[in-house]
């Protein structure tokens, strides 16, 4: 398996490739020039994709949001960092990246973060239709009356859960344990992910809202 790090610090550039070379083939760039690295993804077959947050001329997270709809949604992303700080790590996660890592995580730490989103399963039934919206769970496409759009992961799996649940007045705090079930994040992190479905699915006649601590799917006025 084959991991893309893009990150300008040389010395950790050169200890990861030392460390986790017995279990991921490294490839590293220095820019944040998006075609240099579109143009890497298809040479390549990578497992992940782990952007340093501080890149000179654009951050990290900004670089993600950048990168094409197909590579976000096929390849996990993860931003690295010598900073933990909270405001960082809810915007990753807000705008679906799939883990923040910080630079002086263990080896084992770090690859087992790595692993637990690489070896997750594909869907069986990739294909779905619920409430009007055809579902398409392997490239992460929703379709409705021949509009289509391209979800985030974290979008998906919000979509997902939450229009295959039989409850459609969901307490926030057990749908937030769903969705995130191996860290706590803050409400404000579910509400911006809750906005972006619904400006993606503007042609939806559905609305998905936050009432009274609950989730829930409401008609869009007219």
């Amino acid at each position: 398996m084959r991991i893309l790090l893009i990150d300008d610090d040389k010395q950790y550039q050169n200890w990861f490739q030392n460390e986790i070379s017995n279990d991921f083939v490294v490839e590293t760039l220095d820019t944040p020039d998006i075609n240099a690295i579109e143009d890497t993804i298809r040479k390549d077959d990578f497992s992940a994709i782990l952007i340093d947050l501080h890149l000179p001329q654009l951050d990290g997270i900004s670089l993600w949001t950048k990168l094409s709809g197909s590579t976000r949604n096929k390849i996990p992303g993860f931003i690295i960092s010598e900073s933990f700080d909270s405001k960082y790590r809810e915007l990753a996660l807000s705008y679906g990246i799939n883990d923040y890592l910080h630079k002086n995580m263990s080896k084992k730490e770090i690859l087992l973060r790595i692993y637990n989103w690489v070896n997750r399963k594909p869907e069986i039934n990739s294909i779905k239709e619920v409430y009007g919206l055809k579902i398409d769970e392997e490239n992460f496409l929703v379709e409705f009356e021949e509009q289509t759009v391209t979800l985030t992961r974290t979008e998906f799996r919000i979509l997902k859960n939450l229009i295959g649940d039989n409850n459609l007045d969901i307490p926030r705090t057990k749908f937030m344990s769903k969705i995130w079930p191996d860290r706590n994040v803050v409400k404000q992190t579910l509400n911006t992910h809750i906005f972006n479905l619904n400006e993606k699915l503007n042609f939806w006649p559905w609305l998905i809202v936050v009432k009274d601590d609950t989730i829930q799917i409401v008609q869009r006025c007219k």
